[in-house]
């Protein structure tokens, strides 16, 4: 059985060879990205985490890294 790695990258950051197949997670499309240009074979917004859980994951990182510091 092979085993396959997977690397998360930004949108904003150039696309690479190495990359691979890409996915777009994300509910909306990023700013300043054309949809033509993004070098993404898939998009999937029902996977993406919902705005209410996205602002709970910044707010415990938030409380994490001021209780680390």
């Amino acid at each position: 059985m092979s085993m396959h790695t997977i690397k998360i990258k930004r949108i904003y950051e150039p696309a690479a060879e190495a990359d691979g197949y890409r996915v777009l997670v994300d509910r909306l499309w990023p700013r300043g990205i054309k949809k033509t240009s993004a070098n993404k074979h898939l998009w999937e917004k029902e996977v993406a985490p919902s705005q209410q859980q996205h602002n709970n994951a910044v707010v415990l990182q938030e409380y994490l890294e001021k209780e680390g510091s």
